[in-house]
């Protein structure tokens, strides 16, 4: 009997490990984090983007790093993408694999959105996105340094909020 109550105790413990805790934000940057459950996708997009919010606020530990470049590279929700373009910059160089990925954000095709991720105010994917690379110095590349050259040369944009943000990540 007790080597049944050792198994059972043993299993317990190992499922108890394989859930993710609350207070990781890591685990909960999973796409299938039970936390996720049940939401709607406009739900999930939200606490992602808190969770990329938070490691920038936070810090961001080394494995994190490919779920914020999944998100640069895959992701589709203007405000998860712009929290984990702020998880990039608060990562620095460390980040820099992202860089082609934050690359298309710059295009002028791609459709600039105005968001909230925190109490600091108004912000947009573009803005956070040059700030990424920004972030990343030298190893973001010749080609990020001529899309910021490319974006700052176009009036129209380099006349609003991103324009200083532009000269600030040029220099």
């Amino acid at each position: 009997m007790n080597a049944l109550r050792i198994l059972i105790a043993a299993a317990m413990s190992c499922a108890a490990l394989a859930q993710p805790s609350p207070d990781d934000p890591v685990a909960l940057l999973r796409e299938d984090a039970p936390l996720y459950s049940g939401r709607t996708p406009s739900e999930v997009a939200r606490l992602r983007a808190q969770q990329f919010t938070r490691l920038a606020k936070h810090g961001v530990p080394p494995d994190a790093l490919p779920f914020i470049v999944a998100e640069l590279a895959h992701g589709h929700k203007p405000l998860t993408i712009a929290a984990a373009a702020r998880a990039a910059a608060a990562a620095g160089p460390a980040a820099s694999a992202a860089a082609p990925y934050l690359l298309r954000l710059l295009r002028p095709a791609f459709h600039d959105q105005q968001l909230t991720l925190d109490e600091h105010g108004l912000t947009s994917v573009r803005i956070e996105a040059v700030r990424a690379l920004e972030s990343f110095g030298a190893s973001a590349g010749d080609e990020a340094l001529a899309a910021l050259r490319e974006l700052a040369d176009d009036r129209g944009l380099a006349a609003n909020e991103l324009g200083p943000v532009l000269r600030a990540a040029i220099d």
